[in-house]
């Protein structure tokens, strides 16, 4: 699990943008679990996969859209 800190960080590495379709994303709504409200809900995109070797670490993730990031 992340800090707030290391959120923010990963929130402000593609200017609040999901880094696939580039919709805007809202920062409380990291994780966002409700269904029927998704608009600028996101979670974290590890750049190297975790099966490839890549680490749960902010500098090893980019903000993804709920919808884009699952799409994938």
């Amino acid at each position: 699990m992340f800090t707030n800190n290391k959120i923010k960080e990963i929130f402000s590495k593609t200017k609040e943008h999901c880094h696939f379709c580039g919709d805007p994303l809202i920062l409380e709504k990291y994780g966002w679990k409700d269904l029927d409200d998704l608009d600028g809900a996101w979670e974290t995109d590890h750049i190297i996969q975790k099966g490839k070797g890549g680490r749960k670490e902010a500098e090893n993730c980019l903000p993804a859209c709920l919808r884009s990031n699952r799409l994938r």
